[in-house]
């Protein structure tokens, strides 16, 4: 490999791990995030990750909106938090990208990296050989078919959505695969009669149940495949690698 090619790699990698120090330095700095909608009846909280994470209605919605509207108003809310916190991001990005560049990381030496410590354990390995080639080709070819099958499946899982009911069933949130408020639905008999709290309660209690079911059954869609669940074992133990890999 030639000087240039390495200082050019070096350059490279500069340039990444500043990215990266923006990026995250930015998304740290969000904190919580509101949203209303436009009456102002109901606030959606969410945390530092984006998630949803309280419910909040005023003591006079009902002079604000119509039962049977409270619910399009929990989504309208949760659409303008998202939006603030994208807003709040788009900000906190500018003062970084305008700011001096941040200090950069030092790389990981080899011995911390999977690269480094896979050559220490096979070091006297022939990566050529025979048995070598034919393990590397039937893993490469598992894990290949394994991430289609995946995908696939995250495909299909797309398009799915996902509801849960509070504990007291008065209310059914709806979200997308990725954990997006699509619809909520609250009991107009119920709600009518209920102190705001205890409204706003049962909503994140549906809200948050929903998100976690649509965000265990993504991940099982993925984990499920075959030698996928074996890459992070892998990826931590070279070892085990090496004799996956016909190299030990």
């Amino acid at each position: 490999m030639t000087d240039d090619l390495l200082a050019r790699l070096g350059d490279l990698r500069d340039e990444m791990d500043r990215a990266l120090s923006r990026f995250q330095t930015s998304v740290d700095a969000l904190g919580p995030t509101t949203g209303s909608d436009k009456t102002e009846a109901v606030t959606v909280r969410l945390d530092r990750d984006g998630a949803l994470r309280s419910v909040a209605v005023t003591s006079d919605w009902k002079t604000r909106v119509r039962p049977v509207e409270l619910g399009l108003a929990v989504v309208a809310a949760y659409g303008n938090a998202v939006a603030n916190r994208l807003e709040l991001y788009a900000v906190r990005m500018g003062e970084s990208d305008s700011g001096p560049p941040p200090a950069l990381r030092p790389a990981p030496l080899p011995s911390q990296t999977l690269g480094g410590q896979l050559w220490e354990v096979t070091r006297d390995s022939d990566p050529e050989s025979a048995a070598a080639t034919e393990a590397f080709g039937t893993f490469l070819h598992e894990v290949n078919e394994d991430i289609a099958r995946a995908l696939g499946s995250l495909r299909a899982q797309r398009q799915a959505t996902y509801s849960a009911s509070s504990p007291a069933r008065h209310v059914t949130v709806t979200v997308n695969s990725g954990g997006v408020l699509q619809v909520v639905a609250i009991s107009t008999s119920w709600v009518g009669r209920t102190h705001p709290t205890n409204i706003g309660r049962e909503i994140t209690q549906a809200a948050l149940a929903a998100t976690e079911t649509a965000r265990t059954s993504t991940a099982l869609a993925l984990l499920s495949e075959g030698v996928l669940n074996d890459i992070q074992r892998l990826s931590s133990d070279p070892i085990a690698l090496a004799q996956r890999l016909g190299l030990r």
